[in-house]
């Protein structure tokens, strides 16, 4: 991870690279990677999923096959005892997102509009997010410095 990995991915990356190595640690011990079987590691799978939704353990699973595939290239395996795994998950787990109809955007918006504060910057993220469709983490990093507001059609 530090090698491959680290100077590339985002901070919620390597936080998630972090959280699964700890969850390995939890499971295996001290366990070598050359040592652990498609048995035990369905195992960990089946303990795993237990508590978890299922695209949880499709991130973690993948998280692992690509360890396990780069210590085959790198000769540290033989063979990848994640192949043909089957994946167990806890159905209970999945959270249903249910996101804004056009309606309700409008609403929305409308309402942020007429109820626009500097005190309340919480109202103009959204606003942004409304209009322009950009992450969190992009609107976030915006400063008042960045808005030219010659440029802003602010009638809209």
């Amino acid at each position: 991870m530090e090698i491959y990995k680290e100077p590339k991915v985002s901070h919620v990356s390597l936080v998630r690279y972090e959280t699964t190595e700890k969850d390995v640690k939890a499971f295996f011990g001290n366990t070598y990677i050359k040592d652990i079987t498609r048995v035990q590691y369905q195992d960990f799978i089946n303990h795993f999923g237990a508590n978890h939704a299922p695209s949880t353990v499709q991130k973690i699973n993948g998280f692992i096959r690509a360890c396990v595939k780069s210590a085959i290239l790198d000769d540290y395996l033989i063979k990848d005892f994640t192949q043909n795994v089957e994946l167990v998950a806890n159905k209970d787990r999945i959270k249903k997102v249910e996101y804004l109809n056009l309606a309700e955007i409008k609403k929305l918006r409308l309402w942020l509009t007429k109820n626009l504060n500097p005190d309340y910057t919480s109202r103009y993220m959204i606003l942004t997010a409304i209009y322009t469709g950009m992450r969190l983490s992009e609107i976030q990093a915006i400063t008042w410095k960045d808005i030219d507001i010659n440029k802003a059609d602010c009638k809209k």
